[in-house]
């Protein structure tokens, strides 16, 4: 399939374009969230937390907390790119449940990026 043929047929399947674009939507949700919510510090902030090691919580500097809003970028891009892969291959229904699966997994690390940055990263 040729891609402008592609572009054309997803531009006419609304429910398709709708699941994308809520999907860029809510990447940008998150990237203006997180990114007005990162404040610069003079000491270092806990940017990751783990049950192994010695140490629970490992520290950054706080301009790392910006890597959130990369991720939330490169997953809107890099999913929305592979949805329209999937219409390339048929797979229609397959590329909008991938949708609502990445809106999900796009909360849910909205939820997880502000938790980090509200109560754990300057402690």
């Amino acid at each position: 399939m040729q891609y402008k043929q592609l572009i054309n047929d997803t531009l006419k399947d609304r429910p398709y374009i709708a699941t994308i674009i809520a999907v860029i939507i809510v990447a940008l949700i998150g990237i203006v969230f997180v990114s007005f919510n990162v404040e610069a510090r003079d000491i270092q902030v806990a940017t990751r937390y783990s049950s192994f090691g010695d140490a629970n919580y490992y520290k950054d500097k706080w301009y790392s907390l910006y890597e959130f809003p990369l991720l939330f970028a490169a997953i809107a891009v890099g999913h929305s790119m592979l949805m329209l892969k999937f219409r390339a291959l048929e797979r229609r229904n397959f590329g909008v449940l991938f949708g609502l699966g990445t809106i999900i997994v796009l909360i849910i690390g909205i939820v997880y990026a502000m938790n980090i940055i509200n109560q754990i990263a300057f402690i």
